[in-house]
């Protein structure tokens, strides 16, 4: 394994919106939610974090927004889900 070279940070987190996006718009698509919206964070050398807040259709109102919480490693540059997501 090589060590993380953090000239590539911006692509990284623009990688990881890329890989999240998709199962929060097709919800949004299939009306389950309101609205969404996607954030990453570079923790530190391999280490990333990632948030989506979103509104449920269902007692969105209610309760408020929902914020899902992932953790992240680039290995060999691959994107690594720590919660299992992919």
């Amino acid at each position: 394994m090589e060590l993380y070279d953090s000239a590539n940070v911006d692509a990284d987190l623009a990688r990881i919106r890329a890989e999240i996006a998709p199962y929060y718009a097709e919800r949004f698509a299939q009306g389950t939610i309101r609205s969404y919206t996607v954030e990453a964070h570079h923790v530190n050398m391999n280490r990333f974090t990632a948030s989506v807040e979103y509104l449920p259709t269902k007692d969105g109102e209610r309760f408020g927004p929902i914020t899902a919480w992932f953790e992240i490693l680039i290995r060999d540059g691959r994107i690594e889900f720590q919660n299992g997501l992919r």
